[in-house]
């Protein structure tokens, strides 16, 4: 199946949306994407920002919905556990390589707490049957003379 926004030759590109419904008393509809299951493999999920040939590529947003009372909602990016013969998957977090200019930052922060205590950013490394988890943080080498 396919969906797509209608292309433009002189203006910008149609917009999509796809949202679930919302509800005035109770709690608002679910929006799931998943890849397909497969006897080998199962299928990819692939969300990126568009090309963008003259000027920035467009950019990739994730967030939580906001609460007005409450606590906002959780973003959680993970890999599940392996299967009795596999390990789990890689979660990699960088930026691409830049010929001309900086390469892009990656920044991991909480955000501030005017009541109470800020949250906290932890870095671990798991525990296994052999030794080997580390914690490297490196810093990147200057090819200025």
């Amino acid at each position: 199946m396919s969906v797509a926004a209608g292309r433009s030759k002189g203006g910008s590109g149609g917009d999509l949306s796809l949202s679930s419904g919302s509800s005035d008393t109770k709690v608002g509809g679910s929006l799931r994407v998943t890849g397909g299951a497969g006897d080998l493999s199962g299928g990819n999920v692939v969300v990126s920002g568009g090309f963008g040939r003259a000027v920035n590529g467009g950019s990739v947003s994730i967030a939580s919905g906001q609460s007005a009372v409450s606590t906002s909602g959780d973003v959680i990016v993970a890999t599940p556990k392996g299967g009795t013969a596999g390990a789990s998957g890689l979660l990699a977090i960088s930026t691409g390589d830049s010929a001309t200019k900086s390469s892009g930052s990656v920044q991991i922060s909480t955000g501030d707490a005017y009541a109470f205590s800020a949250g906290s950013v932890s870095v671990l490394a798991g525990s296994g049957l052999l030794p080997g988890a580390a914690v490297d943080l490196e810093a990147g080498a200057s090819t200025s003379f």
